[in-house]
């Protein structure tokens, strides 16, 4: 099993996170729309918490536009 990080290589407190979701991708999942898991370091877990925190956002932003109008 792989003990670096899936991004940069580092070795340091890494642990197992989901991939993502993609709902094409996973046909034998237990869970459908899981991807397997990446193993990440604390300092990328966070970067990659704050892309996803911010894509969220970003997408909820303009579905309320959409509803609201400009």
């Amino acid at each position: 099993m792989e003990t670096k990080c899936s991004v940069c290589g580092n070795g340091y407190d890494v642990r197992d996170y989901n991939g993502g979701l993609n709902l094409a991708a996973v046909q034998n999942a237990r869970s459908p729309g899981i991807r397997s898991k990446i193993r990440l370091c604390p300092k990328c877990y966070e970067r990659r918490l704050i892309e996803v925190q911010t894509n969220y956002w970003k997408e909820h932003i303009a579905e309320e536009k959409l509803r609201n109008g400009p």
